[in-house]
């Protein structure tokens, strides 16, 4: 089954509340934020965070950002915020990079459970800017109480040489797929690290929902490639195609 959406909760299947862990590469920031904004403007109370880092200036579009380590004023701050605007960043401190450093899976999971608001969203890796990231063996820092782990890699990569410039841990993405370096993206070496026990859902919680979304369909230059690997994915779990930037998505079921 297939349809269209332009709505990304819905495409997703989001439920009335849920922990949202993102991995991989393709625009997590941009989604994570994207998606706040619509469950807000539903009305729903919302918390976006990381538990690797991120830019000050990107969690900046976040009403207001929370640091848990500014003293134990953080958790009222919060609570403030959250009765005002229904949505803040937490982070745990500003590093001299001008990152802010994230969160604790601990600290996540203390925050989901005390139900502080109706969706907690966060970044569970990193990937340097890159459109396909293959984990290291310590990545992703998944929280335990997380319900939905979103994987997703840019479509841009696609038939792009197996590189740093691509990929971020080219290195681990070829002994996770068996590309060669060099080698182009093809529908069957991305399909692989997706669907790899120790790929992009490494770590995902037994019973979390796993969700492939492929972000950036509107750069895509071989439709019959795009193609090739939805027919490889779909079936598999839940698929998402779309572009954030369009506000377009396609959900596979």
């Amino acid at each position: 089954m297939r349809r269209e959406t332009r709505d990304l909760a819905e495409a997703l299947g989001l439920r009335p509340r849920d922990h949202v862990a993102l991995v991989g590469g393709g625009g997590k920031t941009t989604v994570m934020f994207a998606l706040a904004d619509q469950l807000k403007a539903k009305g729903s109370t919302v918390l976006t965070s990381t538990t690797t880092k991120v830019w000050e200036q990107q969690a900046q579009k976040a009403p207001s950002v929370i640091l848990e380590g500014s003293g134990p004023q953080w958790k009222e701050e919060l609570v403030q915020v959250l009765d005002r605007h229904h949505y803040a960043f937490i982070a745990g401190e500003r590093l001299a990079s001008g990152k802010l450093q994230g969160i604790s899976p601990t600290l996540a999971d203390r925050l989901f459970r005390d139900r502080v608001v109706d969706y907690l969203i966060l970044e569970a890796d990193g990937a340097a800017g890159r459109p396909v990231k293959a984990p290291a063996r310590y990545e992703p820092v998944i929280p335990r109480t997380a319900t939905v782990v979103v994987a997703m890699a840019g479509l841009e990569a696609l038939g792009k040489p197996c590189t740093d410039e691509w990929v971020f841990r080219a290195e681990r993405f070829m002994e996770l797929t068996g590309a060669r370096q060099g080698e182009f993206l093809k529908p069957v070496i991305l399909a692989r690290l997706l669907q790899h026990q120790r790929g992009l859902f490494q770590g995902c919680p037994k019973g979390a929902r796993r969700i492939i979304f492929l972000n950036k369909v509107d750069l895509v230059q071989d439709r019959t490639w795009l193609d090739e690997l939805v027919g490889i994915l779909a079936g598999k779990c839940r698929l998402v195609l779309g572009s954030v930037k369009e506000g377009i998505y396609q959900v596979h079921r």
